[in-house]
């Protein structure tokens, strides 16, 4: 087991040092697919199916520009890893095509609602930039309108499955790949903005440390300047359902909001409930101790106190303001059953961090 742990940590410090190998040598110069800035087309709604196509073959013709960044094999010999890395090539011109077509206003083949969220962020953002106002960037919404497009062209090609979380624990490759020439091995990738690249290296499963997997490579586009873009044209009819999507959103966010704020309120209660019937003595604690206890109570808006010279734990204070926007429940509610039950057992200053 001990072993095991630390070839782990090996290779996780392994990825970490590729990944700063090619930030420092700005590995690998990703060319700009020309002046797509300048050259718009007319915004155009997923009523156009022309570019909406899923009956793709791997030896597709018309591979554009490309920006396959390769990290297992560092050389291509064997007859599987020569088989993906041409797959790669024409899985790359859809990423290509795709990012293509979101500069020029085009969203055929992309969901309704990545393409409403796109616009309502990418136009809160030109609103909100320069003028002080707090905006979520667009980016990330730009992404997955390109992995969308991407995925509903290539969904039908051979061997290949989307979005995979069977392959390696606590990850999802965007694409796997199962080898027809050298059948049981089988190719990673991921569709990756090039301000990005090299982020798999970080993500967990150790992508490239596995025999089966002999091929593991991002499809990058290039990162898009939004402070240059020009802003998107819409109908009266687009507009509509761009408001009504907005409005639609910030109803959901608000009831998250609530459901997350009345989890915490109840965890705050049974937290304070269990405190409040034992008593606690934090009297030989560490002073890293003592710190670690504030900050678990602390998590869920509960300040606490050492009264006396036995140093009695107690409440001093409740806040119901501190939910955040990724704040999960599942993790707040195993965390509150921890510190009850360090309170129950009367461990609690002896675990301290209990996490």
């Amino acid at each position: 087991m001990f072993a095991q742990k630390m070839e782990k940590k090996t290779a996780g410090a392994e990825n970490r040092a590729i990944l700063r190998k090619m930030k420092k040598s700005n590995v690998p110069q990703l060319p700009w697919l020309g002046d797509q800035m300048a050259e718009r087309q007319k915004y155009i709604w997923n009523n156009d199916r022309k570019n909406d196509s899923t009956e793709h073959i791997w030896n597709s013709t018309g591979v554009i520009q490309r920006s396959v960044v390769r990290f297992k094999p560092n050389e291509i010999k064997e007859k599987g890893e020569q088989e993906f890395e041409e797959k790669a090539g024409v899985l790359d011109s859809y990423v290509q095509t795709a990012y293509n077509e979101l500069l020029a206003g085009n969203f055929a083949g992309a969901s309704d609602n990545y393409i409403k969220t796109y616009i309502i962020r990418k136009r809160n953002y030109e609103n909100g930039s320069g003028n002080g106002k707090s905006t979520i960037h667009p980016s990330t919404a730009a992404g997955y309108v390109i992995e969308n497009k991407v995925s509903n062209r290539i969904k039908n090609l051979p061997g290949l499955t989307l979005q995979n979380t069977g392959i390696l624990e606590g990850t999802r490759p965007d694409i796997v790949l199962d080898s027809e020439s050298t059948p049981g091995k089988k190719a990673l990738m991921d569709i990756t903005a090039s301000k990005s690249v090299g982020h798999i290296l970080l993500k967990k499963g150790n992508w490239l440390n596995h025999n089966n997997i002999i091929y593991v490579a991002e499809l990058v586009y290039p990162s898009i300047d939004f402070e240059t873009m020009a802003p998107i044209t819409l109908t009266d009819e687009q507009e509509e359902q761009i408001r009504q999507h907005a409005m639609l959103r910030q109803e959901e966010l608000q009831e998250r909001q609530d459901w997350y704020r009345d989890n915490l309120v109840e965890n705050q209660s049974r937290i304070c409930h269990a405190l409040n019937g034992f008593y606690i003595s934090a009297k030989n604690a560490t002073f890293r101790q003592l710190n670690t206890i504030r900050s678990n109570f602390m998590i869920f808006g509960i300040t606490i106190s050492f009264e006396g010279e036995d140093k009695i734990i107690r409440a001093t204070d409740i806040s119901s303001n501190i939910v955040w926007d990724n704040y999960s429940p599942f993790n707040m509610n195993r965390m509150a059953k921890q510190i009850i039950d360090g309170i129950e057992r009367g461990d609690l200053v002896q675990k301290a961090a209990l996490r």
